[in-house]
């Protein structure tokens, strides 16, 4: 029986980060996809079933918290510390926040593996 690599989901506005953060999860074991809205993001999870999202706090926004990822623990990514933001997303029951610039992808993925195992 072959093992089946836990998929990621990554949503970022940022494409190039989101690039570095697939190559990253793909060297870790992970099979990453980046999906490219919104919209893309949650044909797929109607379709395949993730491990974990990566997405930004305005995204997350946008796509609010369906019932298919309810059980799906959510990272998500903001340029700053806006409190009322913050606020948000911690009610959209976001699993953990990260600010851009304030961790690398290699520490982001490494906090995903440990509480996605």
């Amino acid at each position: 029986m072959q093992n089946e690599r836990k998929r990621l989901l990554i949503l970022l506005n940022d494409k190039h980060f989101a690039s570095i953060i697939a190559k990253t999860a793909n060297s870790h074991g992970f099979d990453a996809k980046i999906c490219d809205s919104a919209q893309d993001a949650k044909l797929r999870l109607k379709k395949d079933r993730y491990c974990g999202i990566i997405i930004d706090a305005d995204a997350l926004l946008q796509m609010q918290r369906t019932k298919s990822v309810r059980s799906i623990p959510i990272f998500a990514l903001s340029n700053g510390a806006d409190s009322k933001l913050v606020s948000k997303i911690r009610e959209l029951g976001v699993k953990e926040h990260y600010f851009y610039g304030h961790i690398r992808p290699s520490e982001l993925i490494k906090h995903i593996t440990a509480i996605t195992q």
